[in-house]
């Protein structure tokens, strides 16, 4: 077996994929160590029966020619890898008085919104001007040459005012100046699941990039489920002469003091297994950065400890995957995307403390992928998830039995109210199973289950946030924990710029 290398990929979660694609067909000589039995992180699929579950993937933004993650798929040469179906609608909004559908079709459903709320249309345009100036600025931005980008920095608030004004701003902050209708703001932040838990801590700038991309470019689904993009990516890194070691645990992350040097790792089916060594001058950590700091001994671990002290993780989610005997066409369902919150007397500003509240009340999506070409589906089938926020704690200091029962209450809760806005779902369902916050945990291997990363706050987000380079010499990181952020779309873009930033070095 190889032990030395150019750069070894701590996780093959996307950013790793990514970063360690664009590395070998660069010519660099690549190692990506996983612990998982198939590569992917989160952009991964499981099977049960004749179930094939998609472990995260609802929608991605923006992926049309011009996108960046679209010129990413490009220069790695895995377009043709993939098929992508878009989504007719971005989601179906259900509360106590309203239901809405917000199409991928941005005119329809602004327009759609503006008969539905006439007093708010020019509030409706006005919100949107600015969700769309703060977007399209920080493209322009991103786009500019980072010498005459660091020229322009001076007539950045003549030029990209909107960005400048708003950075320290959170999306509540946003909706409330120019939306006065409390219903119409619950819709508008129907997808809110997607980012955080709360609008007053979700930093605007964030928000509004991800969202001008759905807005404009709508949202879509890769035919046969996020692995596709897994194994295309690690097609890529074998096929120019990279490794994949599978099933193997990085244990330490091996430094001379000064700079890395190299990785011990042990397979994870062997308990008392004896360590593996590689070495390498570049490590990339496509891992929880809190993880890493664990992994590196003495002054190193130092510098990266007090780079992230005071950064606070994001909120974790809980899945109820659901095998279905026929498709909910079949029920009266005709949505890909159906967003519930059903709660009593909810506001934007009670919109954080009912996902504390206990899952009889708790907000909740149902995404059915037998609603769109997904390419998953068992015939004359379908399978579906319920989604919802989801914290640890709730979990913690729990028997495995009595771990189990919960599990089956929630699930039997949020299938009981689903039952209410889908009859029938019930007796569709021929297969349950529930993945927790600690079910994050242990197969991503992220605290607490985070799986955005550092939450997307003002303090945190866009120029708050770590660097693909760490402080530590030849430490850099490719995940949902460093710029820009978590998703799909944010940990792809996470590792092309940090296999970009080791190219420069």
């Amino acid at each position: 077996m190889t032990t030395n290398f150019d750069i070894i990929v701590i996780g093959s979660g996307l950013g790793g994929l990514v970063a360690a694609a664009k590395l070998a067909r660069s010519g660099k000589k690549v190692m990506v160590i996983e612990q998982h039995n198939i590569p992917g992180g989160a952009a991964t699929s499981f099977k049960r029966e004749e179930y094939k579950f998609e472990v995260s993937l609802h929608a991605m933004d923006g992926l049309k020619d011009g996108d960046s993650k679209y010129k990413i798929f490009e220069d790695l040469g895995i377009n043709k890898s993939i098929n992508l179906i878009p989504e007719e609608d971005l989601y179906h909004h259900i509360d106590k008085k309203n239901s809405f559908t917000f199409w991928s079709e941005f005119d329809k459903a602004k327009y759609d919104l503006s008969n539905k709320f006439p007093n708010e249309k020019a509030h409706i345009e006005k919100y949107f001007e600015t969700i769309f100036s703060i977007g399209d600025g920080i493209s322009k931005i991103g786009k500019l040459n980072p010498f005459l980008r660091i020229i322009l920095v001076p007539l950045f608030p003549f030029l990209y005012p909107n960005v400048v004004k708003n950075m320290k701003k959170t999306i509540g902050e946003h909706i409330d100046k120019y939306i006065d209708n409390e219903e119409l703001k619950v819709i508008l932040l129907s997808n809110l699941m997607y980012y955080h838990d709360d609008p007053y801590k979700l930093s605007l700038i964030f928000y509004a990039i991800a969202q001008t991309s759905y807005y404009k470019k709508g949202a879509w689904y890769i035919k046969g489920g996020s692995q596709k993009l897994s194994e295309a990516l690690s097609d890529i890194i074998r096929a120019h002469g990279g490794e994949i070691l599978l099933s193997h645990r990085v244990e330490e992350i091996l430094s001379d003091g000064k700079k890395v040097t190299g990785i011990h790792c042990k397979q994870i089916s062997e308990r008392e297994g004896s360590l593996l060594t590689f070495h390498a001058p570049v490590i990339i950590a496509n891992a929880a950065i809190p993880s890493v700091v664990k992994m590196i001994d003495g002054k190193l671990a130092e510098r990266l400890r007090k780079k992230i002290l005071n950064l606070q993780p994001s909120n974790s989610l809980l899945n109820v995957f659901l095998g279905l005997k026929a498709p909910t066409s079949s029920i009266g369902n005709a949505f890909y995307s159906l967003h519930v919150f059903d709660n009593d007397d909810l506001t934007i500003k009670t919109l954080n403390s009912s996902f504390h509240k206990d899952f009889d009340e708790r907000p909740f999506i149902f995404v059915d992928y037998g609603n769109i070409d997904s390419g998953i589906v068992p015939e004359g089938k379908s399978q579906a998830v319920i989604c919802t926020m989801d914290y640890i704690d709730e979990w913690n200091n729990l028997s495995r039995e009595e771990y189990r029962q919960r599990k089956e209450h929630v699930a039997r809760t949020l299938i009981e109210r689903l039952e209410k806005h889908l009859p029938g779902i019930q007796d569709l369902i021929d297969y349950v199973e529930v993945g927790t916050s600690k079910t994050m945990e242990r197969y991503l291997g992220t605290p607490g289950g985070a799986v955005y990363g550092y939450a997307q706050s003002p303090e945190q987000a866009i120029l708050k946030r770590i660097k693909q380079k760490s402080p530590v010499p030849g430490l850099y990181f490719a995940s949902a924990w460093t710029f820009p952020g978590g998703g799909f779309s944010g940990t792809i873009l996470a590792g092309y710029l940090c296999a970009l930033s080791v190219l420069k070095t």
